[in-house]
């Protein structure tokens, strides 16, 4: 995928990993401390999270069109490193602590969560765009036949 791809994907994510990570800590803290809200230096820093978190998407600048197996390939070092950066980020800015278990399951089952969120939305916004592209194709098409 060229840069310029890359560049607009990673601001389209930015956007749905603030909100997913804002919903996420919601849903965490009404379950494990309902009387704590998030404060501003939070939401600061899932701010600069989100945009931590998007840089593993230049796992995928490619100026050739990718085979599956190499998008499949970049897709596996794309989750190892956006994990590894979310944990390490996790830790040194105190959102896990370093001995509760389930702490760590829970949170990790939240980071996947919006991991399929975003692919998700990613998916449905490249869908469109390919089926308004192949529209006007056949639209073209059907002029040139006429």
């Amino acid at each position: 995928m060229p840069l310029k791809d890359i560049l607009r994907s990673m601001v389209n994510d930015y956007f749905v990993i603030c909100t997913g990570i804002v919903i996420c800590q919601l849903v965490l803290r009404m379950i494990f401390s309902p009387n704590v809200g998030l404060s501003v230096n939070e939401l600061i820093l899932i701010l600069v999270g989100g945009a931590v978190f998007t840089l593993p998407h230049l796992a995928f600048l490619s100026y050739k069109v990718l085979t599956k197996k190499q998008w499949i390939q970049r897709r596996i070092i794309h989750f190892i490193t956006l994990m590894t950066t979310i944990l390490i980020f996790a830790h040194l800015f105190g959102w896990l602590s370093g001995s509760n278990l389930l702490e760590h399951l829970v949170f990790i089952a939240s980071v996947l969560v919006v991991y399929l969120l975003v692919g998700l939305v990613s998916w449905q916004i490249d869908h469109s765009n390919s089926e308004a592209i192949n529209r006007r194709l056949k639209e073209l098409r059907d002029e040139d036949e006429d």
